[in-house]
């Protein structure tokens, strides 16, 4: 498992960027339908399932490894089809990712208490 988030972690470095081509409204509408907030969170900043924000993949590579999970359930194009999911990768690439933690001022606080 491990070993094919790391391929496509580097596939998605060597892919070119572009924006998502799907619907980012749908996504989200998706995105609730299938209950992947139940995992992923709201904002996809992870809980019990993987952290989605920022995304590491690239659409094809997100799409393979929704189609050939191993830690969550696969959903094969029968449940949703490339075009859902390429619209749920819009949406969870429109999904802010979290400041770092040194430009979070109550963080800076704690740490120089210390």
């Amino acid at each position: 498992m491990m070993k094919r988030f790391l391929l496509f972690s580097a596939c998605a470095v060597l892919a070119s960027a572009q924006s998502p081509a799907g619907d980012a409204k749908h996504g989200k509408e998706l995105f609730l339908t299938y209950s992947c907030y139940s995992c992923h969170s709201f904002d996809g900043h992870g809980g019990a399932g993987a952290r989605l924000v920022p995304m590491p993949l690239n659409q094809a590579g997100f799409t393979s490894f929704v189609r050939n999970a191993g830690r969550m359930p696969s959903y094969s194009s029968k449940v949703l089809s490339d075009a859902q999911l390429g619209d749920i990768y819009a949406y969870i690439k429109s999904l802010p990712t979290s400041p770092d933690a040194k430009n979070i001022p109550l963080i800076q606080e704690l740490l120089k208490e210390k």
